[in-house]
């Protein structure tokens, strides 16, 4: 055998014996809900991770820490089936916005993500006029959503009305504006169904301007049924009545020409 094709050899069982050993590197992701909160929120860090070795070794345990100025660390078992490990982080008042590095590892595998703690000056609620009603199907109806500045400075507040597929949804001042410190303001939501239907909920989320990843998730739970005789006003009864009579006394005269 010559020597080239002798190398040549060994090179392709090298790169065999790289291709059958390689293995894809064990990483991770960390993820906080929520990500940003105002003054003393909770948020619930949760660590994945992907290509761990297999089997798993026993016991498999993270170490997971809620970011500076937090004293709370933990060492957190690793589910063996989601690859996942959890803890409940609680953030503190702040004077002043504070972003918080959190931090998660195994061995030497390490991920991090930022949550914000953002102070008194950015603070609201929000609800709805309704939370629960029966609509006639077809019927527009208006909701009234309401926000309440309990920040210190003016904010405007965005909302969004989500349609489902049965119940439909449209606004036409989408922002709330220019709302001073522990004022209330609204602004209104036109709901309508097209079909029947029986305790379907539909969300309507307001968010400040100010912070836009603060905000609230409303839901309004909607029923809905065919007219009646009891939705249906004296002014259409009238007509009801009158146009019967029209047609009756039309047909007496068919019968007397036949």
């Amino acid at each position: 055998m010559s020597k080239k094709i002798l190398i040549g050899s060994i090179v392709l069982v090298v790169f065999v014996l790289m291709g059958i050993t390689s293995t894809t590197a064990t990483s991770c992701s960390l993820v906080a809900n929520p990500s940003a909160g105002i003054d003393q929120f909770d948020s619930v860090l949760t660590v994945t991770f992907y290509n761990l070795p297999n089997p798993l070794p026993e016991n498999l345990k993270a170490d997971i820490k809620c970011g500076n100025g937090i004293v709370k660390s933990s060492t957190q078992p690793i589910d063996p089936v989601t690859n996942q490990s959890s803890m409940i982080c609680s953030y503190t008042h702040v004077d002043t916005i504070t972003p918080y590095e959190a931090f998660a590892n195994w061995t030497t595998v390490n991920c991090t993500t930022i949550i914000i703690n953002y102070d008194g000056t950015v603070n609201f609620d929000a609800w709805l006029g309704i939370t629960n009603a029966g609509f006639t199907v077809g019927q527009a109806f208006p909701v009234n959503v309401y926000a309440k500045n309990r920040g210190t400075i003016i904010d405007n507040y965005k909302v969004v009305p989500i349609s489902t597929s049965n119940v439909k949804a449209r606004i036409f001042d989408d922002v709330i504006e220019n709302v001073t410190p522990n004022r209330i303001s609204k602004t209104e939501v036109e709901v309508t169904t097209i079909a029947i239907i029986s305790n379907e909920k539909m969300n309507v989320t307001v968010n400040s301007t100010l912070v836009p990843t603060y905000g609230k998730v409303l839901n309004i739970t909607v029923s809905s049924g065919m007219p009646n005789l009891t939705d249906i006003d004296i002014f259409s009864v009238l007509q009801i009545i009158i146009l019967s009579f029209i047609v009756l006394l039309f047909s007496k005269k068919l019968v007397r020409i036949s």
